[in-house]
């Protein structure tokens, strides 16, 4: 009786240690898979940051345009209310 009784105790440690092992290879392929999608992740973030550095470098030669458009329009209008310098009239 005693020896059935190790020997269905030794069956059912076999059959959990084969379940453990399934799940530990389920965690590890879904953590592969976590590993995968998280460097993913972070492609597209570095590819975002790119864009974002491009867009900002833009805005800034664009505002610096801007303002130099402004100030030549500004001398215009100056140039033309009070006419030009003594020293530049032809």
């Amino acid at each position: 009786m005693v020896a059935g009784e190790v020997k269905n105790l030794a069956n059912q440690t076999g059959k959990a240690t084969e379940q453990i092992s399934s799940q530990i290879a389920s965690v590890q392929d879904e953590t592969r898979k976590a590993v995968a999608a998280i460097k993913g992740i972070s492609q597209v973030i570095d590819q975002v940051r790119e864009i974002s550095s491009g867009i900002a470098s833009a805005v800034e030669q664009q505002s610096a345009a801007t303002q130099e458009i402004a100030r030549n329009l500004r001398s215009a209008v100056s140039l033309t209310r009070f006419g030009l310098p003594k020293d530049d009239k032809q």
